[in-house]
């Protein structure tokens, strides 16, 4: 059975409002375990998504498993020092104030120059977990860090493209040194089916 998505669109169907098919909602939660799994999860300084709900919602888990999102004081308000359009969940969104499909913020690409100036603002031993879109992700590693992602093992594209990610199950470990340039750490492909089985 396929996903069903709730979809609002603009006249042009630019698409909004798409949150996280079942596949992944287990993505999300691979992550998350992932990091609670290598202890790193209480060592993260920030979260930082778009204004798309599906990059929100992909590291909401991983908010409260890290401590920086949540009610962490049990009073009903939720605590994370972000502001956005979601405070407190311990979240940074990018644009903070504009909704999925306000003007100028329809497409996936309209957050990325704000990605990458968020990644260079972090203060020197910052750990932060960037969520982001296929068709972005790797030209925001490129332009934050300095890293060539042309190496199609390291850096897997989809057939017949040489800028968008090939999946959803990757993660990149990268290191920032004081000069700005990154290095690639650590590649991660979580074992999670990339298509649903058919119902008998």
């Amino acid at each position: 059975m396929p996903a069903t998505f709730a979809e609002d669109c603009t006249p042009t169907r630019s698409c909004c409002i798409q949150p996280l098919s079942a596949l992944g909602q287990s993505r999300r939660d691979a992550l998350a375990e992932w990091f609670v799994g290598h202890g790193l999860a209480h060592r993260l300084t920030h979260l930082i998504a778009t204004n798309k709900p599906r990059t929100v919602e992909t590291l909401r888990p991983l908010a409260i498993a890290s401590g920086l999102g949540g009610d962490r004081d049990g009073d009903g308000s939720l605590d994370g020092s972000d502001v956005d359009l979601l405070p407190g969940d311990g979240i940074q969104q990018y644009p903070a104030d504009a909704l999925e499909c306000d003007p100028a913020y329809q497409r996936t690409l309209d957050s990325k120059p704000l990605i990458v100036d968020a990644i260079r603002a972090l203060p020197a031993g910052s750990r932060a977990v960037v969520a982001n879109h296929s068709d972005t992700l790797y030209a925001i590693i490129t332009e934050a860090t300095g890293i060539d992602t042309s190496d199609p093992v390291l850096f897997p594209k989809e057939a017949g493209s040489t800028t968008r990610v090939r999946n959803f199950n990757d993660l990149w470990v990268i290191e920032i040194g004081p000069t700005g340039a990154g290095t690639l750490i650590k590649h991660v492909v979580f074992d999670i089916a990339l298509e649903r089985q058919r119902p008998e």
